[in-house]
Parts: structure tokens; C-alpha cells; sequence
């Protein structure tokens, strides 16, 4: 009877081994995968950054151009012109920003959650093989 115990234990612990190699591989796997997300997102946020950055350097831009533009007006109505086309222009702008941003962050998104996404589907595949 001992011996029968012994072998079923060894047998018990070898399957246990076995149940947790899919385990050990999601673990590395895992790391990995939070390695590349973080890569992504890095990128991501330097993009948005870059663009931000970009629009505030030309909003800038514009408004001392209209600054100056309306020093050399002689009359009201003139600064009052450069006002309309500067709020147009403004406007537009904005708008403009508004969709690259939300263009940048679909994309970040994408970029961050596809590697999750790839890595779940793997770790299920392996998961529904059977146990040799």
C-alpha cells in the first residue's frame, strides 16, 4: 500500500507541475505584454504631447500676429475686422486640434489594448489545449 501511495503522490505532484507550466508561461507572457502596453502608452502621450505643444506654439503665433496687426490699425472698425477673422480662425482651430487629439487617443488606445487583447487570446488558446 505504501508504494501505491508513493506513486500516486509523485504522480499528484508531477501533475501539479504540469497544471502550472500554462501558469509560469502566462507570467512571463504577462510581464512582456505590460512591458510593450507601457511602451505604447509611453508613445502615445509623447504624441499627444508633441501635438499640444504644436497647437499651443501656433495659437500663439497668431494671436501676436493679431496683436500687432491691430497696432496699425487706424480706426475701430479695422480692429474690429481682425477680431472676427482672428475668432473664425481661432474657432476653426480648435475644433482642428480637437479632432487630432481624439484621432491620437483612439490610436493610443488601439496601440495599449492590442497587446492585452493578443496576449488574452493566446493564453486561452493554451489553456483549451489538453494536458499532455
Amino acid at each position: 500500500m505504501p508504494r501505491k501511495t508513493r506513486a500516486t503522490t509523485r504522480t499528484s505532484q508531477e501533475s501539479a507541475r504540469e497544471a502550472h507550466v500554462p501558469f509560469a508561461a502566462f507570467n512571463g507572457a504577462a510581464a512582456k505584454t505590460f512591458v510593450r502596453t507601457c511602451e505604447a502608452c509611453t508613445n502615445g502621450a509623447t504624441a499627444v504631447n508633441g501635438q499640444v505643444m504644436s497647437f499651443i506654439n501656433t495659437r500663439l503665433s497668431r494671436d501676436i500676429d493679431l496683436t500687432q496687426a491691430m497696432s496699425k490699425c487706424e480706426d475701430w472698425a479695422g480692429v474690429v475686422d481682425l477680431q472676427q477673422v482672428w475668432a473664425r480662425q481661432a474657432t476653426q482651430d480648435y475644433f482642428t486640434e480637437a479632432s487630432k487629439l481624439v484621432q491620437l487617443a483612439g490610436k493610443l488606445t488601439q496601440e495599449s489594448w492590442e497587446q492585452v487583447y493578443e496576449q488574452t487570446n493566446q493564453m486561452l488558446s493554451e489553456l483549451e489545449k489538453p494536458l499532455s
